[in-house]
């Protein structure tokens, strides 16, 4: 039942108020506090809860890089038969700025050399030995990622309260950042109440059945990062739901 009128409820010698579920839900948030933080390994986050900005260590990319296979061209230069002076790889740049009139062989990924201003795609060209023929012009910019263009030294990469997903331990590791503060692993006791409930795999006495209640929340906290115990179930007794709690506690 949602909601439920504030009444007196006497029940086997005991009197207590009942709560709708809203006041309940009040009296358990005014209690919640942030858990403590840690220093994780960016390669152990995933799945935890970043505990403030996490910021770029480097700019993203690093330097102008070619978003194509093909020639690092002057725009100026475009169209016409240049000569291919050099070859860029990625991770290995040019030894030498282009000149005007030339062009470079550049893979994706490559740094473009000081002097060039755009990337043609291998498809759009004729290599014929060692010149290229561009059959027609492109504009300044054309398939160069710029320095930074994706993220900024210093730019958050993930938020506050984020819950970090593969994808963003990528974008981390990309962005230098090596460890993070995360929240601490939550620690959940799951305590089951009733006299008729046995473990599953125990023989059942009369009158029992298994408890299936604690395995059901413990697998429903499990993808949520928790570090769960299930606690075995409690008798129908108030001071044993009192220990229970104490011990959880």
């Amino acid at each position: 039942m949602r909601w439920l009128r504030r009444s007196r409820l006497r029940y086997a010698g005991l009197v207590t108020d009942l709560l709708t579920l809203e006041e309940a839900q009040e009296r358990v948030l005014a209690r919640v506090r942030p858990l403590s933080s840690q220093s994780v390994a960016t390669r152990d986050a995933a799945g935890r809860v970043a505990a403030e900005d996490v910021r770029a260590l480097v700019d993203l990319p690093p330097f102008r890089s070619s978003a194509m296979d093909g020639f690092a061209v002057r725009a100026a230069d475009l169209p016409g038969t240049l000569p291919i002076v050099g070859r860029v790889a990625a991770g290995r740049p040019a030894a030498r700025p282009l000149g005007p009139g030339e062009a470079m062989e550049i893979s994706t990924g490559g740094a473009v050399p000081e002097g060039a201003d755009a990337v043609v795609p291998v498809e759009y060209v004729v290599v014929d030995g060692n010149r290229v023929e561009f059959a027609q012009g492109v504009p300044a910019g054309a398939n160069v990622r710029p320095r930074g263009g994706d993220v900024a030294a210093g730019d958050v990469v993930v938020p506050a309260g984020t819950r970090i997903t593969a994808a963003q331990v990528g974008a981390l590791a990309a962005a230098g950042v090596a460890e993070l503060r995360c929240g601490s692993v939550p620690r959940v006791v799951v305590v089951t109440t009733g006299s008729e409930l046995a473990a599953p795999g125990e023989p059942l006495a009369p009158g029992q059945v298994y408890d299936a209640n604690g395995l059901m929340l413990a697998a429903a906290l499990a993808p949520l990062g928790a570090d769960i115990e299930v606690a075995p179930a409690v008798a129908d007794d108030e001071a044993a739901h009192r220990a229970a709690l104490e011990r959880g506690l």
